[in-house]
């Protein structure tokens, strides 16, 4: 829920409304004439309602160019108002209006459309008059009456497959977020706003969901709650590429624990891949989601509750440096800190070996196997070790990894020859 507080404002502006979450399920425009604000004699088609709302579907009466006083915004590049199914006719439309321009475009269509019902009018000479010029447009058929029926019995089922079937879009908060970037007012905290709204947005479901009254209705269909997400809105960004989570699931963990070749997100964008650029180097972003992850654990035991949190901020603030590109000494922290949690697997293993506790651990434990050190190192550790002069010859790092590497050798002893299975290159603790 957010706060908000309602001041009245006295004047003759002109008045607009901005719905953002909600809007789109209700007809705006009838509403608004059976509000208060008609009542009271107000210029109420002066006031204009701007909608953000990803719920679907869209009532059809806010989109029907009709009306000009509800503005439903939308990335949908077919535009709203391609439903397919022509507005509704009625008494009040002039017989030259083309209220048919949102159907199939044909002359007799839209004619038929705008004729009344009132084929039972009196004798009078306006009366025959009507009923002459109506059959003029309509090609003097003497069906047309059941013509029009027809279209309209249409127009019904037509606008039950809309409803029932028009709930997928992009959700409302990056439709914000779009907008805000459109006049230079993205940056990072719009971003992190339109992330924020996009957790709740899912959060919405997830809460809905764990209701016993809607869970057969959300099982069926989830328009009321919001939309699931369509592989056609994918975020327009170079990472997101639909071929890349099946290129992931398709690379084999084997090869003495190193990727298979072109599994590894290394390029621009281009062939389905990941990469940031890190300066004048570029890096995989998995490389750099195992770098955040190695700054936002801190591995500090703290006496109490508000160090910890401290230092579980500064963490964080580190971390988005980092991804910021203006702490080249956060990537040097957060590859020393990676090191140090291998180099403590090492010794864990080491002390392991010469206490023989592998043997003891054994009898207790049948599922229990120590495996070969080699290969433990991941290639992120060389990358950054060979590539980036910052955070190797100026720390020290390219030292630590040549350490650590020789102590991995020292580990790989005959003790640690129990599995050479390939899926088994790793440290199985108790």
């Amino acid at each position: 829920m957010v706060r908000f507080n309602i001041n009245p404002e006295t004047g003759n502006d002109n008045y607009a409304i901005v719905m953002i979450g909600c809007g789109c399920l209700e007809d705006l425009d009838g509403i608004l004439e059976e509000s208060a604000l008609m009542a009271s004699g107000d210029n109420a088609d002066d006031l204009v309602i701007y909608v953000f709302d990803s719920h679907r579907p869209i009532h059809l009466n806010n989109i029907y160019e009709k009306q000009n006083r509800v503005i439903i915004i939308d990335d949908d590049r077919l535009g709203l108002g391609n439903t397919g199914i022509p507005p509704e006719p009625n008494e009040d439309d002039d017989e030259g209006s083309d209220i048919g321009s949102m159907s199939d475009g044909s002359p007799n269509r839209r004619e038929l459309l705008a004729d009344d019902f009132d084929d039972d009018d009196d004798d009078s000479e306006f009366g025959q008059q009507s009923r002459k010029r109506t059959r003029s447009r309509s090609g003097r058929s003497p069906n047309a009456k059941q013509r029009r029926l027809e279209l309209l019995y249409q127009r019904e089922a037509m606008k039950g497959v809309y409803y029932d079937g028009h709930y997928r879009t992009t959700p409302a908060s990056i439709v914000l977020y779009r907008i805000a970037a459109a006049q230079q007012h993205g940056g990072l905290s719009g971003l992190w706003a339109a992330c924020v709204a996009l957790a709740g947005h899912l959060g919405l479901r997830d809460e809905r969901a764990e209701l016993t009254e809607f869970t057969s209705m959300d099982s069926i269909i989830e328009f009321y709650i919001g939309p699931r997400f369509d592989p056609r809105f994918a975020q327009e960004f170079d990472s997101a590429d639909e071929n890349l989570p099946q290129q992931q699931q398709n690379a084999s963990p084997a090869n003495d624990g190193e990727d298979p070749p072109n599994s590894q997100p290394l390029a621009k964008g281009g062939d389905g891949n990941i990469s940031l650029e890190y300066g004048e180097s570029e890096m995989a972003a998995s490389d750099m989601a195992i770098v955040l992850s190695a700054a936002l654990d801190t591995h500090i035991e703290c006496e109490n509750k508000e160090d910890e949190d401290s230092q579980h901020r500064k963490a964080f603030f580190e971390a988005l440096d980092i991804v910021r590109n203006n702490n080249p000494s956060g990537v040097r922290s957060g590859l020393l800190r990676g090191l140090n949690v291998l180099r403590q697997v090492v010794a864990q293993a080491k002390y392991i070996r010469d206490r023989k506790m592998y043997k003891t651990i054994c009898r207790g434990n049948e599922n229990f196997r120590i495996t070969v050190l080699q290969r433990v190192v991941n290639p992120i550790i060389c990358t950054f070790a060979t590539h980036f002069d910052d955070a190797s010859t100026e720390s020290g790092a390219m030292i630590e990894f040549k350490a650590f590497d020789n102590s991995v050798v020292e580990v790989s002893g005959k003790d640690f020859e129990v599995c050479k299975c390939e899926e088994c290159f790793e440290i199985k603790t108790p």
